[in-house]
């Protein structure tokens, strides 16, 4: 059992390995090191190593932080993300409050996440100097005035003219491509409002995969910047989809027009490209 120099609302714990024992006493000195945002990391560390630790919440929740670790850590995020008020005092100092909120309900949330035995993990990320109420505002980006209705307003075909080369009698129940390779791994749109042209280019690729090509990361890029679709200010897969089907568009790889997180000029020279040449839309039980 967990010995008693330990503070006594740590001692409830199972019979450890000698792995897991030596383990359990390296997180423990950051017990009395780093503030509570970082306790509360530690224990979700520890749940996961099998290791039952019944906490006081209160303690771990409502601890002052450590200014010097908070500093370290928020100086490394500016870094890591390059934020551009680096050299803005005033903007410095508001942004390091707001990381210190997040951090904060960063901690509540894994500790709720601990006690109901969930497995969402909440950290750091390129959002953790926003605001809830800034974060919610750049979901809400674009007024609806100002988009484009012909990226918005596609009817979902009813009267499709291709036909489905598939017996669903003899369909699986389900099928998950992720665990054939078809599907690329998931990407970061940023601030640009751009899932639309990911969730189409994602499309293409698991499809262009599925027919026995090469598993390839086509451009995002590419589609927000040639389409005219409202860019980052949101759009419609069935838009661009159609948009790539009826100007027999092809996508050059990303790595030919990499991702940057904004409108940019079109620049479409290249042969090495993916087609959309049909899309068929099914209804949800199919």
């Amino acid at each position: 059992m967990i010995s008693s120099k330990y503070p006594s609302h740590l001692a409830s714990a199972t019979i450890c390995t000698h792995q897991d024992w030596k383990f359990f006493s390296e997180v423990m000195q950051f017990y009395y090191t780093f503030s509570s945002f970082w306790f509360a990391y530690v224990l979700y560390i520890l749940s996961i190593q099998g290791i039952d630790v019944s906490v006081s919440k209160s303690r771990v929740l409502h601890n002052e932080t450590d200014d010097t670790t908070l500093r370290l850590m928020f100086k490394n995020f500016v870094q890591t993300h390059n934020k551009s008020y680096v050299n803005d005092p005033d903007e410095y100092s508001k942004r390091l409050a707001v990381f210190k909120e997040s951090l904060v309900r960063h901690a509540k949330l894994n500790a709720r996440e601990l006690e109901m035995h969930g497995t969402a993990v909440y950290g750091i990320n390129q959002f953790s100097d926003w605001t809830p109420e800034e974060f919610r505002e750049f979901l809400r980006r674009g007024s609806q005035e100002d988009r484009d209705p012909l990226a918005y307003n596609f009817p979902i075909p009813t009267d499709c003219s291709c036909t489905l080369k598939l017996n669903f009698n003899e369909a699986p129940h389900n099928h998950d491509w992720r665990k054939e390779g078809k599907v690329t791994a998931v990407k970061n749109q940023g601030k640009c409002g751009s899932c639309w042209a990911f969730t189409a280019t994602e499309c293409v690729e698991s499809q262009w995969a599925i027919a026995g090509n090469p598993v390839t990361q086509l451009s995002v890029q590419e589609l927000i910047s040639c389409s005219r679709k409202n860019g980052c200010n949101g759009g419609s897969t069935l838009g661009a989809l159609d948009w790539l089907q009826r100007l027999n568009y092809t996508l050059v790889p990303a790595s030919e027009f990499p991702y940057v997180d904004k409108e940019t000029t079109c620049k479409n020279k290249s042969l090495n490209r993916a087609r959309c040449e049909d899309q068929v839309w099914l209804s949800s039980p199919e």
